[in-house]
């Protein structure tokens, strides 16, 4: 084949759609560069035209849960094993308390639902945001989740014996999830639905204070 069609060839197929692709995503970044926040994910909640439409900034749905971990793979003893209950990621020491790790997740991201259940409550969440050593939100289980301490109904509620919490939490860096006080609490079963923007994503991570003074008032528009 000769030189110049090869070249023709190549400038046609390869290079051009390449150079288009470059030029649509310079353009396209700016409009793209949206910062997700609490309201913004307060407002999608509310907002029917978005499930119309393909997320932006895109995102995968992820999951932490207390499965039961001898379920490993097809081909594996333990497949359909159902000791669903008081799984976790592992166990570490905070200072002189000893904390159970539920959800351990690299951002940029969001805490979009919880649910959880067991026989009693008797036991503490603590949520660390961004890799700090102090956790962002700290209250006890039946209040966190199915109780008022972030939220009302109908972003929390206690249904058929399960609480449930769909008030967001974003993080920028990134989530731990943890729970003390197990050898008494005995049994909790869990599910922490969260998302993973594409890197580079702006997320504006949680904060108590900016919650109190700006957030907790808009809530009233989904009530």
């Amino acid at each position: 084949m000769p030189k110049k069609l090869c070249l023709t060839l190549l400038l046609l197929f390869i290079v051009a759609p390449l150079v288009t692709c470059l030029l649509f995503l310079s353009i396209a970044a700016p409009f793209a560069a949206q910062t997700v926040t609490l309201s913004s994910l307060l407002d999608e909640m509310i907002d029917r035209d978005a499930i119309t439409k393909f997320p932006d900034p895109t995102y995968i749905s992820l999951q932490a849960s207390s499965y039961d971990r001898a379920s490993t793979s097809p081909d594996k003893p333990g497949w359909f094993a159902n000791n669903d209950t008081t799984q976790f990621i592992r166990e570490e020491m905070n200072g002189d308390r000893r904390e159970w790790v539920l959800m351990d997740a690299e951002g940029p991201g969001s805490i979009v639902r919880w649910w959880i259940t067991a026989p009693h409550y008797n036991a503490t969440f603590r949520i660390y945001l961004d890799g700090s050593s102090e956790p962002t939100i700290e209250a006890p289980i039946e209040q966190l989740v199915g109780g008022d301490f972030l939220a009302g109904d109908p972003l929390t509620a206690v249904k058929a014996g399960g609480r449930i919490l769909y008030l967001p939490i974003p993080f920028a860096k990134h989530c731990k999830v943890t729970v003390d006080n197990m050898p008494e609490q005995g049994s909790l079963y869990y599910i922490i639905n969260y998302r993973k923007y594409v890197e580079g994503t702006k997320v504006q991570t949680f904060t108590m204070a900016g919650y109190n003074i700006g957030s907790k008032e808009g809530l009233t528009v989904l009530t």
